[in-house]
């Protein structure tokens, strides 16, 4: 399922060809969109499954919209 939609996002934008995808890419880039978008972290964590509150790495500041 991944290698498909995969292919099928390097056929619209071929850059991504070279780019290693996996589910945590997946998982990593929705949760950047949805925080970008302006979604509290607290709520992308409980959305994503996360048991404790506190990343696991430091993040970077929040980006402006």
């Amino acid at each position: 399922m991944v290698r498909r939609a995969a292919a099928k996002a390097a056929a619209i934008r071929p850059v991504l060809s070279d780019k290693p995808i996996s589910p945590p890419i997946f998982r990593h880039s929705l949760a950047m969109k949805l925080l970008q978008s302006g979604l509290d972290l607290l709520t992308i964590q409980a959305w994503l499954g996360h048991a404790q509150v506190a990343p696991p790495i430091a993040m970077p500041p929040r980006m402006s919209r």
